[in-house]
């Protein structure tokens, strides 16, 4: 296996290494990963994994999942997942681990009875591998869902989907942002369309939810544009710090204000604005109808502009008139005396 040069700070891990890098950084690091000192205690501490991964395998078998029953209710009864004639939408769906990649795999397959229909791409993915399953997902009908993590959103162009799941959500907004980007860009025709689903019966999830809302609120008011600047909002503001706080103190009124505030302050409406007016390239925006009249007055100068053959024939006539010569050579050429 590929070893991975661990970063300095690793709380900065995600933001230093690329998706792809940071997949098998992870791995790498759980794979090795432990607070044993002792034989003893390492011993003690495979006891525990053991009824952990007992536990889990309870609740995978119980098939009570409500982040995937949510899933399957998007799948299966949202409008936006059919077009008008009733054939279905391509849509691309995000997570964050690779286990929850192959867990929904079988689950999707499951459920639209067509194992060929869904694609999936991680880190662990090789480049032909990845760049023939991106040409299948853009181009072959039959393909429908592409399950991926975020080594499938860097520098790709998946715009001919219009539909978009996060099932898990980064802590890192700059990739929250890049996921969307992957079909929110220019040349997309189509309006496009973001499910983000968390558990808020959580800490984490309570933080999203915050999130979340206060995005709506902002999307609202500046016309849908904030997901292109999430992560410019977040700049200097640690979204994975106040996670980590809501998840050890989060039963604190005193944490609870200060994730509002800080989630508040990062997505206050003037700091957005003021982003937006600094990225601009031009001060000042057209509007439809200007724009329309524009258009108009071209067509109109297109229509009146003298043709080639006016041109020629005026030429001619006047440099007769002035005592030129002029002899036809061949198609176009003339020799002047």
């Amino acid at each position: 296996k590929k070893q991975i040069d661990i970063p300095e700070n690793i709380d900065e891990a995600a933001d230093e290494l690329t998706g792809e890098e940071y997949e098998a950084w992870a791995e790498q690091v759980v794979d090795q990963a432990t607070a044993s000192e002792t034989i003893p205690e390492l011993e003690a501490e495979i006891e525990s994994l053991k009824a952990l991964e007992a536990k889990a395998r309870t609740v995978v078998e119980s098939g009570n999942d409500k982040k995937w029953e949510e899933l399957s209710k998007i799948l299966q009864d949202a409008p936006e997942m059919v077009t008008t004639s009733g054939s279905r939408r391509k849509l691309i769906i995000f997570t964050e681990h690779r286990d929850t990649l192959a867990y929904l795999m079988e689950r999707i397959k499951g459920l639209l009875g067509r194992p060929d229909a869904v694609v999936s791409i991680h880190g662990g993915t090789n480049r032909d591998a990845r760049r023939k399953i991106q040409e299948e997902f853009r181009n072959n009908p039959d393909v429908l869902i592409l399950v991926a993590t975020d080594a499938a959103g860097e520098g790709v162009n998946l715009q001919n989907a219009n539909l978009m799941v996060n099932y898990d959500l980064p802590w890192n907004p700059n990739r929250l942002e890049q996921r969307f980007g992957r079909i929110h860009r220019i040349g997309q025709t189509e309006v496009c369309h973001l499910w983000n689903i968390v558990a808020i019966e959580t800490r984490e999830g309570a933080v999203f939810q915050k999130l979340l809302e206060k995005l709506e609120v902002e999307r609202a008011a500046l016309g849908g544009r904030v997901f292109d600047i999430l992560g410019e909002a977040f700049d200097n503001i640690s979204l994975k710090d106040l996670l980590i706080d809501a998840i050890r103190y989060g039963d604190m009124e005193e944490t609870k204000a200060k994730m509002d505030q800080v989630i508040d302050g990062a997505l206050d409406t003037s700091h957005l604005k003021e982003i937006i007016h600094r990225n601009a390239l031009v001060e000042q925006h057209m509007g439809l109808e200007e724009l329309y009249a524009i258009k108009d007055e071209m067509e109109k100068a297109e229509a009146r502009k003298l043709q080639p053959y006016f041109i020629r024939a005026f030429f001619t006539e006047a440099f007769k008139t002035l005592g030129g010569e002029m002899r036809n050579r061949e198609a176009g050429r003339f020799e002047i005396r």
